[in-house]
């Protein structure tokens, strides 16, 4: 459009200047300017790439998140395999509410965990074996290994479990701690037991 406008003007130019070579000459030349100049703003400018700060300064895609395990209390975190004439060993959870907590901190107290397994005869006191372990007055975790389930003087072979979890009674002779109790056949023993408690 606007190169047809100018030469509509450089036409009305030449037919309105005297006949001279002169000056035919230089209208023409400034036709030429003009005409290159709009042609100069006519084209689009190129885009301008980005320099390397600006392309470092991108944030770069985040990797997909890998899954994680899930927050079953009973899922196997260790390998455990069982050996034969033994019970399977396992992984025990013991965790305490903040109250509790804060109460066995207050008593310097700390927690007796005790895992037997025993011979099922009700009142027979010599047909069985223990671990114990102590634990700081937060709870934690105890690595439980598998017990030998052969008989024990001549009995009948072990076939239960108990799982007993209390405080460990430093600070006087009280239990302290109300925590969930555990029992039944070896064979039902999973690879990793929770035991949670709170202050009685």
């Amino acid at each position: 459009m606007h190169t047809h406008a100018l030469a509509r003007v450089g036409s009305s130019l030449v037919s309105s200047v005297r006949p001279s070579t002169h000056a035919s000459a230089l209208v023409v030349g400034l036709l030429t300017v003009a005409l290159a100049a709009c042609g100069k703003a006519a084209a689009p400018a190129p885009a301008a790439e980005p320099t390397k700060a600006e392309a470092a300064a991108e944030p770069a895609a985040a990797p997909a998140a890998e899954p994680t395990a899930g927050d079953d209390p009973h899922a196997s975190r260790t390998e455990h395999v069982r050996q034969p004439g033994h019970s399977l060993p396992f992984t025990l959870v013991v965790a305490l509410d903040p109250a509790a907590q804060a109460m066995m901190k207050a008593k310097g107290e700390a927690i007796a965990v005790d895992v037997t397994v025993d011979d099922g005869i009700p009142g027979d006191d010599g047909g069985y074996r223990r671990h114990e372990v102590e634990l700081p007055g937060d709870g934690g975790i105890v690595e439980v290994p598998g017990l030998d389930l052969s008989p024990v003087k001549e009995r009948r072979a072990l076939t239960n479990f108990s799982i007993t979890v209390s405080s460990a009674r430093k600070s006087g002779p009280t239990n302290l701690l109300a925590c969930d109790a555990s029992s039944g056949a070896v064979d039902t023993l999973l690879p990793r037991m929770v035991i949670n408690c709170k202050r009685l």
